[in-house]
C-alpha cells in the first residue's frame, strides 16, 4: 500500500511538472548562442582544423550521415556529410577536402538551420538590406538559381534566389549584376562558409 501511494505521488509531481520541463526542453532547444555563432575558423563546435574522423567523433551515430554530393558537372561527384539534431532536423551539410578520407580537412558547410548566424546577426531569413549595413560585400556572382554574395576575407557567401530580384537584374553591358535591382528587402536563402 506505501508503495502505491509513493507511486502515486511521484506520478502526479511529473503531471504537475509537465509544463515546467517542457518549457526547460525548449530552452535547451534554442541552445546558447555560441551553439549558432559562426565566426572565423568556426561553426558553432566545429572548427576548421577538425578533420572528418573528429567530427563523426563528435556527434553521436544517427546525427550524421554520409552521402554523395554532385557538383555542376557531369562526374563531378563528393562526399558530404549531413548533421542532424537530435530531432532530425538537417542543420548543416559538411563537404571535406578529400574523398573517402576520414583525416580529409574540412572544406566548406552549407548552413541549413537560420539560427546559425555571424556574429553581427545576419544568416538565414536576414535580409539584404540588414546585410548591406552590417558587412563589406566584395561582389555579387550568379549562379544557376541564385545571385551568390561574397563578403571579404572570411569565405562566407549568402545567396538570394533570383526571383526575388527585380526585372532586368542582370546589366548585359557591364556583364554583372545591377545591385539597384536587389529589393532591400529580398531575403537570404542560402549561407555557405568555405575553409578551402
Amino acid at each position: 500500500m506505501k508503495n502505491s501511494i509513493a507511486l502515486l505521488t511521484f506520478i502526479a509531481a511529473l503531471w504537475m511538472a509537465a509544463p515546467e520541463i517542457a518549457q526547460a526542453q525548449k530552452k535547451s532547444d534554442t541552445k546558447s548562442d555560441s551553439h549558432w555563432l559562426v565566426k572565423p575558423g568556426q561553426v558553432g563546435l566545429i572548427t576548421k582544423d577538425m578533420s572528418i574522423r573528429e567530427l563523426i567523433e563528435l556527434l553521436p551515430e544517427k546525427q550524421i550521415e554520409k552521402v554523395k554530393g554532385k557538383g555542376e558537372f557531369v562526374g563531378d561527384e563528393y562526399d558530404d556529410y549531413k548533421i542532424f539534431d537530435y530531432k532530425a532536423t538537417h542543420l548543416l551539410t559538411i563537404t571535406p577536402e578529400k574523398n573517402a578520407d576520414l583525416a580529409s580537412k574540412i572544406q566548406s558547410i552549407q548552413i541549413i538551420d537560420p539560427r546559425f548566424k555571424i556574429e553581427e546577426g545576419i544568416g538565414i531569413n536576414s535580409t539584404h538590406a540588414e546585410l548591406k549595413a552590417k558587412l563589406l560585400v566584395i561582389n555579387y556572382t550568379p549562379d544557376t538559381e541564385n545571385i551568390q554574395i561574397n563578403l571579404k576575407g572570411n569565405g562566407t557567401r549568402f545567396s538570394i534566389a533570383k526571383s526575388e530580384l527585380k526585372e532586368g537584374w542582370w546589366d548585359e553591358d557591364k556583364m554583372e549584376i545591377d545591385r539597384s535591382k536587389i529589393p532591400a528587402s529580398a531575403k537570404i536563402t542560402g549561407f555557405v562558409i568555405d575553409w578551402r
